[in-house]
Order: structure tokens, then C-alpha cells, then sequence
């Protein structure tokens, strides 16, 4: 008999039953033989819900419909005991490989049907190539970004990944350097390993210490193995410490070199440099008068190093040394961390070398020589007279200068380049529309002559006159300024660094001043100086004081050179 003769059967009884005494259940499992369903409308052999039964017994079997697909088929394992029913996952060791040539983006289309995947590349000679991301696009794609063009392969590993019904792997990590600049830690990925570069010191000069207290990288500044001769830019008055100057003037005096004497007298050569003059100071009975000096700070800014002036002694502070330390800040918006040496706490004295007069600012400078002037010995007094000692340091010589019993000393006139023998007395003689007159400097022991001319306007030639008896410049004969322009065009200017380009300028001459005439539309965060760097040459230096890099366009770059006479 067929399953459906049977069930005809079974189900014609249920019904001639039904007529005589109610309706029957039919139990499948004793009044059945190989049912078969596959024509049904609609089959459920399972109980459904949401809840599973608190008691079952081995073999029964519940869907739980709210459970994920897949996770829903539930069997009773042991008595009152229901266990998930889901096929193990396959675990297949599936790669994927892609060469590529000069590429900085490398897309891989790998076709694993997995965002659980490790990537690693090489470079042409198997070699591991450090990448600076590595995006999953989808279950099927990866994209890997070089920080330059690169060439070799990249191999997707999908054994982190699963196939068939199987639950998802574990979490699979990347690495990047995300800051805007600097230099970035992360090295690579390799295997399951995220790989970072070591910190390390490029010279003796930065210190590194692993604080494991703290779990830092402490980074320091060793000032002793810093050269101060290397260091940039110039020392101002302000950094030298005030028990190491003398005075309190503005510039510190600079010696321009020679010889010198025990008791020799200390004198200003053409430059403004202190230079032996070869003889005591102020010895001998005569009425011999010497040119009296004055100094002060003529800086706009900073501390002035001059001290005072003490008889004709000009004094000036000396110069000392602060302390290091180094900050590090988190830039949060750039994701760095920034390292910085504070200049204003470096300690001039913990640091090597030995410096230069070269290196102590122009405006803190008199004179062009190339030591600075010692004082040591007793405090002077007020008018006292400067002198070298045997070590060629400036001290007080205890007197006013031009006063004692020795020898007495005369300046030397020329007229028409003759040399004027020197004598015990000079006698001026007045000729037509000069008038001579004299008065008595008791204080510096002297006579003033005053030699005037009594001309209304006398022509001298080569540009001068003598106008109510002062000397004056002819304005027709020679110009007071002279313009100057010239086409330039700048490298590129990085942060913190200057260029500088000639132009040349006939008749400029060392001391004369620039005025300059800056472009309108010259960049932002660039400024600039003009000076007279040797003759017939004037030098545009530009810096970059910003962040970034500039390159300035061709422009027009002019002044006036306003001459000295």
C-alpha cells in the first residue's frame, strides 16, 4: 500500500469515526509508514518561539525565531538541556596576490568574501615594504597607500576569515601615522604583529631615558656637548649676566689688536676699536690735551651693556650664561607630539665651545675688532685716565688724563699733506675772513681755539663751501640720496632660514645707509634688511619668520642709498 492509499485510508476512518464519536488525532509515528511532505504547501516538523522549553528530552528540536539566521535551530543535547545546532566553520588559508609598478595607491581586489584579512607587501627583491595605510574597502578589497611610489606585490592572507555558515573571526588591527608632518613611529604590519621604529639620537647633543615609572620617553638637551660657536643667531646685552659686566652701557668695547705696553694709554682707532697709543696716559708738565670720550647704549632694544663712564674710563658690563630645558607639548589638532628647546633657559655656560666676537650682535658691538676689551684692577674714579696693564687689560691709571710731570704730548697738524714740525708752542695766525678766539677749560686743564670764518659764502670745490663761516655741502654739486631698483627673483624660502641677493649700486660705499622701497606684494611671513655689504654692492637679505615654505615671484626690489659725508 502506498503512502497516499494510506493516508486516504486513515483519513476516510478518521472520518467514518467522526461521524459516530468526535474527531481523532492522528499519531504520525505509530500510524504512518515513509511519509513523505515534499508535495505539501507548507511543511513546520519543528516547534517555533521565542522562548525555549524549560524541559526537553534527547532528540527534541526547537527553532527559536528571534535568534540571528542561521543561530536558530536549538536540539535537547541531554535531559532539559537545548544546544545551538549550526555547522562548524571552515577555516581555508586563502591568498591573494597583486604586483604593481612606481604605485603609491595599490588597490587589491581579492575576492575573499572576508574584511577579516592581513596584507603584507615586497618590494621587487622580496623585501618588506613599509606601507602608511591600509584601508578594507569591502569583503572583497583592500586599498594600500605608500608614502611614495613604490614597486614589488602585495599577498592578502584570508585566514582570518570564515566561509559557509561560520561565525566571524577575531578583530583585524592596522597602523598609520596619522600626523600632518614630522617623523612618523609606525613601521608596519607584519603577520598579526603591528611593528613601530625605535626612538634614537642622532648626536651626543639630545639624551633619551625610558621612564618606566611613568611608562615616557623622557627627551633632553645635553648642554656640554652643545659648541655655542655653532649656535644660531646673535647674543644680546639682556643675556649676559650683570656680575660679569662692567658699567652699564648699551655695546660692549671691542680691542683691534696691536701690542701693548705696561701703564700704555688706551685710545679709539678709525673703527671705534680700543687700541694702545703707545705711550702713558697724561705724563709730563705740558699744557698737551687729549680727546675725551664718551659712550652710550644707542641699541632701540634689549639691555644695554654699557655701563658708565668713570673720569675717562668707559666701563662695561661682562658677560655671563642662563640654564636648558627642553618642552614637549601634544598637538592635539595635528596629532604630534612637539618637541622644542626654550632658548631663553639654556644655560650659556653649561654649553661647549667658546664665543666668538663674530657672534655678539652688531648693535651690542663698537668697533670692528675681533676681542673684547678686559678691565680689571681697583673701581676707577670719576676722570680717571684708562691704561693697558702687562696683560693687556684696560685699568684705571689712578689720574685724570693729560695730568702728571712726565712728557708732554702734541697732535700732529698737517697742512697741504706737510707734516708741521711739532714745538713747545703753536702760534695761529688770523688771515682775511678768519677770526681766531680762545677760552680756558680749567675742568680739563686745556685752552679751546675757535677759528671762524668771517666769509659770507666762500666756494672750496669739490662740493663743499664755507657759508657764515660753517662748512657746508654744495646740493648742486653732490646728491644727499641716490635711488637704486632692480629686478630679483628668490629661491623658495623655508621656515626659519634667509637668502640674500646683490644689486649693484655705483659709488655705494661701507657705512652708507639704505632706505628701502619693499614690493606691495611681497608674501606674507617674509621680512627683509638692505645694507651696504662692500662697495658699489647693496645686499636685500629676505627671511621666512612663519611656518612653511614661500617662493617669492619676481619682483621689483628698490631704495635709496642716503650717502655719508
Amino acid at each position: 500500500m502506498t503512502v497516499t492509499s494510506q493516508l486516504k485510508f486513515v483519513l476516510l476512518g478518521a472520518l467514518a469515526a467522526g461521524a459516530g464519536y468526535g474527531q481523532t488525532a492522528i499519531d504520525l509515528r505509530t500510524q504512518s509508514k515513509s511519509v513523505d511532505f515534499s508535495a505539501a504547501s507548507s511543511t513546520r516538523p519543528i516547534k517555533t518561539g521565542t522562548a525555549m522549553p524549560s524541559n526537553c528530552t534527547v532528540g527534541d528540536m526547537f527553532f527559536k525565531t528571534d535568534a540571528a539566521a542561521g543561530s536558530n535551530l536549538y536540539g535537547c543535547s541531554a535531559a532539559n538541556t537545548w544546544t545551538l545546532q549550526s555547522a562548524p566553520a571552515t577555516i581555508t588559508a586563502a591568498n591573494f596576490s597583486v604586483s604593481f609598478t612606481s604605485q603609491s595607491a595599490v588597490t587589491v581586489a581579492h575576492n575573499l568574501n572576508t574584511v577579516n584579512v592581513l596584507v603584507q607587501c615586497y618590494d621587487t627583491g622580496s623585501t618588506a615594504l613599509e606601507y602608511s595605510s591600509m584601508t578594507v574597502t569591502n569583503a572583497n578589497q583592500v586599498l594600500v597607500n605608500f608614502l611614495s611610489p613604490q614597486s614589488g606585490r602585495c599577498v592578502v592572507n584570508g585566514a582570518g576569515g570564515t566561509s559557509g555558515g561560520g561565525a566571524s573571526g577575531g578583530e583585524a588591527n592596522t597602523g598609520a601615522n596619522a600626523g600632518a608632518g614630522g617623523q612618523g613611529l609606525y613601521y608596519q604590519k607584519f603577520g598579526t604583529e603591528l611593528q613601530f621604529k625605535n626612538l634614537n639620537t642622532a648626536s651626543n647633543k639630545v639624551s633619551l631615558a625610558n621612564d618606566t615609572t611613568n611608562r615616557e620617553v623622557d627627551i633632553d638637551v645635553v648642554p656640554g656637548n652643545i659648541d655655542i660657536a655653532t649656535l644660531g643667531g646673535s647674543l644680546t646685552l639682556g643675556q649676559i649676566s650683570s656680575a660679569a659686566k662692567q658699567g652699564n652701557g648699551s655695546k660692549i668695547q671691542l680691542f683691534g689688536g696691536g701690542t701693548v705696553a705696561t701703564n700704555d694709554c688706551a685710545k679709539f682707532d678709525a673703527n671705534g676699536n680700543i687700541v694702545s697709543a703707545g705711550a702713558a696716559c697724561g705724563s709730563g708738565t705740558g699744557g698737551g690735551s687729549g680727546e675725551v670720550n664718551t659712550a652710550s647704549s644707542q641699541g632701540v632694544g634689549g639691555v644695554g651693556v654699557y655701563l658708565q663712564k668713570q673720569g675717562v674710563d668707559l666701563q662695561f658690563k661682562s658677560i655671563n650664561a642662563g640654564s636648558s630645558r627642553v618642552t614637549v607639548t601634544n598637538d592635539a589638532t595635528n596629532k604630534e607630539v612637539d618637541v622644542d628647546v626654550v632658548p631663553a633657559n639654556l644655560d650659556l655656560a653649561a654649553i661647549g665651545g667658546s664665543l666668538s666676537a663674530t657672534q655678539i650682535a652688531g648693535a651690542s658691538k663698537q668697533g670692528t675688532g675681533t676681542k673684547v676689551q678686559m678691565f680689571t684692577g681697583t673701581a676707577p674714579a670719576a676722570n680717571d685716565c684708562a691704561k693697558f696693564d702687562a696683560n693687556g687689560n684696560i685699568v684705571t691709571a689712578g689720574a685724570a688724563c693729560g695730568s702728571g710731570s712726565g712728557t708732554t704730548y702734541y697732535q700732529t697738524l698737517q697742512k697741504a699733506n706737510v707734516a708741521v714740525t711739532q714745538r713747545a708752542v703753536l702760534n695761529l695766525i688770523e688771515g682775511p675772513g678768519v677770526t681766531i678766539t680762545t677760552s680756558d677749560d680749567s675742568t680739563y686743564n686745556r685752552t679751546n681755539v675757535t677759528i671762524t670764518s668771517t666769509a659770507a659764502q666762500e666756494p672750496l670745490g669739490l662740493g663743499l663751501r664755507r657759508q657764515a663761516g660753517l662748512l657746508e655741502i654744495e646740493p648742486g654739486a653732490v646728491p644727499s640720496y641716490q635711488m637704486f631698483v632692480k629686478d630679483l627673483d628668490f629661491a623658495q624660502i623655508t621656515q626659519n632660514t634667509c637668502l640674500e641677493m646683490p644689486i649693484t649700486v655705483t659709488g655705494a660705499m661701507t657705512g652708507d645707509r639704505v632706505a628701502p622701497a619693499w614690493p606691495h606684494t611681497l608674501d606674507a611671513g617674509l621680512i627683509g634688511i638692505m645694507m651696504v655689504t662692500a662697495q658699489n654692492t647693496v645686499t636685500v637679505r629676505l627671511c621666512k619668520v612663519t611656518t612653511g615654505t614661500v617662493d617669492p615671484i619676481s619682483l621689483n626690489y628698490g631704495g635709496y642709498l642716503l650717502k655719508s659725508f
